[in-house]
């Protein structure tokens, strides 16, 4: 049999052999010897592609399974496959569409239909989604439920001054509830849009907003309000109030509509509370009215959202996360709806064979990874001193165990991967070898990290590897020494020819 011959036998064997000893376990493999379009192929079952940013199709793999992905160490990255994202969508006070309260969690996207992604609350959920807000790094995830129902809205909330019905008859009671720093702030029955009277404002020297401090509210429900509007002059700003009595959010800037006009607007409350409402905010003069005003909490979003779910194959209707500043009303939302596939939180093995481009590194370069910043679960690297690396995490914001490896100063390929037993054991191999092993403080689970897995680095994109990659791969369960050692033999036989 010739050199030849031998290449396709040995790479057909690693690959028969991973697949067995996977078997139902198996979550991922991808050879990464091929690059025919966007994606990587995964042969397991799940058929779970990776989106391939930048790699280029690398030398032949350790040494002869086939070819490898060459990665940059700039930006190139394989990431867990995106199946749907911001594209197409509209964000704002006319199409808001998150309620992020305990029990009720939704999420519906304008122009992005995310019912096809809906799964079985209790049993299924298959999918999960993943929300960024403008800054960049504040997040708000969880996992995809139900598929929601058509727009329903709970009772009016804003009864208590409702300048269109008038209470008790009284004028002055149009206007109970309100503060108002303007000029002038007054219930008038001469301009109105329906009923005897509407809300009167006029800034001509002093003052900078008039509110209802009159709706109570629940954080992170999410909100409807109808109300008519008239400008005589000037352009003010309509504001949403918070529970607690704050600005909230301007849900229309610059407001000009010369005749009364009907508004719709939809926001999410960020404190709960009884000071909630609608008003006017502006500085510069302006006279306007306002009339007809509805307040009313948005029960369900429409068919084309989903409920959201706190955890995998859950049924409570939370989110899995939401960082502390994240914002609750943003106009420019960027997300991801991604496979549940890695929100593994058990036993687990992760490896790849890699071949660094430098035998010494100025920082740590990573080649598989579910971590983010202060998001972290588990990941495998090489150090600057050398050393191949793994950690995971029970927190998401610490290390539980970490461990290193001896210094390997070349530029050959390894064959590295770790094991992670809950409770028991974290095990760092190299060709086959146990290099190091921690058994104190091992946590009883994996933090649920909403970063995707990455190929070649970490989510941002800071320590990303140079050199190649082959054969990546994740299993839900510890293997066992025998059968690390076994795949390590098969994978290196082409190194004697």
């Amino acid at each position: 049999m010739t050199l030849r011959e031998r290449r396709p036998w040995n790479l057909q064997e690693f690959q028969r052999e991973l697949l067995r000893i996977g078997g139902d376990n198996l979550v991922a493999y991808w050879p990464l010897d091929d690059k025919s379009g966007t994606t990587a192929r995964d042969i397991g079952p799940n058929a779970e592609v990776l989106d391939i940013t930048g790699t280029t199709l690398g030398q032949n793999g350790p040494p002869q399974l086939g070819r490898s992905h060459y990665f940059d160490g700039i930006n190139d990255v394989d990431s867990q496959h995106v199946y749907e994202d911001e594209t197409g969508a509209s964000w704002g006070p006319t199409v808001h569409g998150l309620s992020l309260a305990d029990g009720v969690a939704f999420a519906r996207v304008q122009g992005v239909d995310l019912s096809p992604f809906a799964g079985t609350e209790g049993s299924d959920t298959p999918y999960m989604l993943v929300l960024t807000d403008d800054a960049g790094s504040k997040v708000s995830w969880g996992y995809i439920g139900a598929q929601e129902a058509a727009e329903e809205l709970g009772s009016e909330l804003y009864a208590t001054a409702n300048a269109a019905s008038d209470p008790n008859g009284n004028e002055a009671d149009a206007i109970t509830g309100w503060i108002s720093n303007y000029d002038t702030f007054e219930s008038t029955g001469a301009d109105k849009s329906t009923g005897s009277y509407s809300l009167h404002a006029v800034r001509s020297s002093i003052g900078n907003d008039a509110a209802g401090y009159v709706c109570s509210f629940t954080k992170g429900k999410l909100y409807k309000a109808i109300l008519d509007v008239k400008v005589v002059s000037g352009n003010p700003n309509i504001r949403a109030v918070d529970g607690n009595g704050s600005w909230l959010v301007v849900l229309e800037a610059n407001v000009a509509d010369a005749v009364w006009t009907s508004k719709t607007y939809y926001f999410t409350a960020k404190t709960t509370g009884t000071d909630g409402g609608v008003g006017f905010s502006e500085t510069s003069n302006f006279e306007a009215y306002l009339d007809n005003i509805s307040i009313k909490e948005v029960t369900h979003v429409g068919t084309d959202g989903v409920h959201i779910v706190s955890t995998k194959d859950g049924s409570t209707r939370n989110w899995a996360g939401i960082d502390g500043s994240f914002d609750y009303n943003d106009s420019a939302y960027t997300f991801e709806v991604r496979s549940t596939l890695f929100q593994q939180t058990g036993a687990l093995t992760v490896g790849a064979w890699v071949k660094p481009a430098a035998a010494s590194l100025a920082e740590s370069e990573y080649f598989i990874a579910k971590r983010a910043s202060a998001d972290l679960s588990w990941a495998l690297y090489r150090n600057t001193s050398e050393q191949y690396s793994t950690f995971v995490s029970l927190s998401g914001a610490s290390t539980a165990s970490s461990i290193v490896g001896t210094p390997h100063v070349d530029t050959d390929w390894r064959f590295v991967m770790f094991t992670f037993e809950p409770s028991v054991a974290l095990i760092l191999y190299v060709n086959g070898s146990a290099e190091a092993s921690d058994t104190i403080g091992i946590p009883a689970s994996l933090f649920d990290s909403s970063a995707p897995l990455t190929v070649g680095d970490y989510s941002e994109l800071v320590r990303t590897w140079q050199g190649n990659i082959a054969h990546a791969f994740v299993i839900s369960a510890a293997l066992d020494s025998r059968s690390i050692r076994r795949l390590y033999e098969i994978g290196s036989r082409a190194h004697s020819g």
